[in-house]
């Protein structure tokens, strides 16, 4: 299957103009810290809060990845509605 000229020069210019608009956008930047932030606090009130330190580690150290992933299914739908 060969390429339809100038498909890829523009699909090119589309993922410029998109990654333009997530730059510039402050949604993204607000969530990405929030998500940052939100992850590494979680991770550390349940560490600090184990009392068992034969318990299970990864469970303790991934417990704001489930806050991490709700945060970036807003950005992705901040990012979709910005238009």
């Amino acid at each position: 299957m060969t390429a339809v000229p100038g498909t890829l020069g523009r699909f090119h210019a589309a993922s410029r103009m998109e990654w333009i608009k997530l730059r510039t956008l402050r949604s993204t930047w607000w969530t990405l810290a929030a998500t940052i932030a939100a992850a590494a606090a979680i991770a550390v009130a349940v560490g600090a809060n184990t009392h068992d330190a034969s318990g299970d580690l990864t469970n303790n150290a991934l417990a704001g990845i489930a806050p991490g992933l709700l945060l970036v299914g807003v950005l992705g739908v901040l990012t979709m509605s910005g238009e």
